[in-house]
């Protein structure tokens, strides 16, 4: 399926903390730009992307700021008309380092709605930058020293039925 699409998107919020019982409250300014993207090419492939550039200030912090980006290039590939051959490869890049993940995956019709289906590939969780800079509540403090979750092995064998009506 071919196709193009790109967003871009800019928001900013300032919030205030208020405890009325300990009569303490924060200011919060954070702002966040983000892109995104997709582009489908013929014969099954597609790239993909996103950018994330934002900044948190507050009164125990004066100003942090993060960055994110990765791109993404996959593959579908049909082997006649039971087998369809999935795979993907993505670079994350990020303060923290770059990763490089792959997957793949198959898809297998044996019966008249019936089909099973696999899939194996790494994964990272980069921290959000919620998780990184902001507070939610008062008392809440955020861990901006978190590092980004790895996984090995993220897999999935499963098998499916569709009842298909016309």
């Amino acid at each position: 399926q071919s196709g193009r699409r790109a967003s871009l998107a800019w928001s900013i919020a300032n919030s205030r903390y208020e405890d009325g019982r300990l009569g303490h409250s924060e200011d919060l300014t954070a702002e966040q730009l983000i892109t995104t993207g997709r582009m489908g090419f013929l014969a099954g492939t597609d790239i993909s992307w996103e950018g994330i550039w934002a900044r948190a200030q507050w009164d125990r912090l004066i100003r942090e700021t993060r960055w994110t980006g990765g791109i993404r290039a996959s593959r579908t590939d049909a082997i006649g008309d039971a087998v369809t051959l999935l795979s993907a490869i993505k670079l994350d890049v990020a303060q923290e380092g770059v990763a490089i993940l792959p997957a793949v995956g198959i898809n297998l019709s044996f019966a008249r709605g019936w089909a099973m289906h696999g899939r194996a590939s790494q994964a990272r969780r980069l921290p959000t930058f919620a998780d990184l800079f902001l507070r939610p509540g008062l008392g809440t403090l955020p861990n901006a020293t978190l590092t980004p979750e790895h996984v090995e092995l993220d897999s999935e064998l499963g098998i499916t039925w569709t009842n298909r009506t016309i």
